[in-house]
């Protein structure tokens, strides 16, 4: 393992416990310091340190009386690109000087001097919210050592969750979901579960088989399925609104999630998924789907309101009696059908079946 110190000339007065201590864990050191870099010398000083970061493990920044550019400006960014852990560390008298010049702004400093740019780059670090560790030359071997340690401690859990998402991910492509909900007794095996159908890096097909598992027990929020109705992938989008009624339950809130609905069919180009809609919203809750799509009516696609008609028209019996006894109800299907039909002059079989509809409404 490669362990980087990072920092500015002045670093050579803690370069030596650093190496000591980086041997003692058995793993390699690298600081230019003392040349132990990755380098060629037909590259830039900058071209180097990327590719030292690039094989570096850990990262150890050490803030003391001086500004390292290269570190600062080249390494750090670098580092964070690639997602390196890192470490930093800050003298204490250079974080208590930058600490009491924040609660003293009296204090005057030269733009250009290496104070002013340490001040600078600890205040973007504050902004940014990074753990800054200040410390002491006789105390930096202790630290750095608790730092290493804590940050391989989180490495061995990070490992183990990898371990238990892969063990999940094979349960779930194995089984069948009545059979997995056998084996996922726990919360953590659920929380996992969620973890890896909202990640939108992960594989489609994977997340919507897990969807397809939440559809049998409810252990989704609201917001939780309103993620999935906006989800980045089209995919996980579409199938969601397939199966709002399976994904619901008596406690939800059907207003915030029909009104989900409606947005982002607007919001997106995508005739598929308003399509998927009106069938899961009608056969959710009629009364309040019929309301919600007064929202989305009138709109450009005729195929989109001849299915509409079509779906009102499987649900006439329930549709009539409904209008029977809730005026309210009546005057939204009227809306709606109103709304459905203006889209062109011309008549044809399903105009015709929504004509017939609106008289028996009314």
């Amino acid at each position: 393992m490669n362990i980087m110190l990072c920092g500015a000339s002045d670093m050579q007065y803690i370069s030596g416990q650093f190496i000591d201590l980086v041997k003692k864990f058995g793993f390699s050191p690298l600081c230019f310091i003392n040349g132990s870099i990755h380098y060629s010398n037909y590259n830039s000083w900058e071209k180097n340190s990327i590719l030292t970061v690039s094989n570096a493990d850990i990262l150890v920044y050490v803030i003391l009386e001086k500004h390292g550019e290269i570190t600062w400006n080249t390494e750090f960014s670098h580092a964070k690109n690639l997602g390196k852990p890192f470490i930093i560390f800050c003298l204490d008298k250079t974080y208590s000087f930058y600490i009491n010049l924040s609660n003293d702004k009296n204090i005057t400093i030269e733009a250009d001097s290496s104070v002013a740019k340490i001040i600078k780059l600890l205040t973007q670090l504050d902004n940014e919210q990074r753990t800054i560790i200040p410390f002491q030359y006789q105390t930096f071997n202790e630290l750095l050592h608790r730092e290493i340690v804590n940050l391989l401690r989180e490495s061995i859990k990070s490992l183990e969750k990898e371990n238990q998402k892969n063990e999940l991910i094979r349960l779930v492509k194995s089984k069948s979901n009545k059979d997995l909900k056998n084996y996922l007794t726990n919360e953590g095996d659920i929380n996992l579960l969620k973890s890896i159908l909202f990640d939108i890096f992960e594989n489609k097909e994977l997340r919507k088989r897990i969807l397809d598992f939440f559809t049998l027990n409810y252990k989704l929020t609201d917001n939780e399925v309103i993620d999935l109705i906006t989800d980045h992938e089209q995919g996980i989008r579409r199938k969601t609104l397939t199966l709002i009624k399976e994904l619901t339950n008596y406690y939800s809130d059907y207003n915030l999630i029909f009104s989900s609905v409606i947005e982002v069919c607007k919001n997106y180009d995508d005739i598929g998924l308003i399509n998927r809609a009106i069938p899961s919203l009608l056969e959710t809750n009629l009364k309040l789907g019929i309301k919600s799509l007064n929202q989305y009516f009138p709109q450009k696609s005729s195929s989109t309101s001849q299915k509409l008609i079509y779906i009102l028209k499987e649900k006439a019996k329930e549709i009539l009696e409904l209008s029977n006894s809730d005026e309210v109800f009546k005057f939204d299907v009227i809306k709606l059908i109103n709304s459905a039909t203006n889209l062109t002059e011309s008549l044809n079989d399903w105009k015709n079946i929504a004509n017939e509809l609106l008289e028996k409404c009314k």
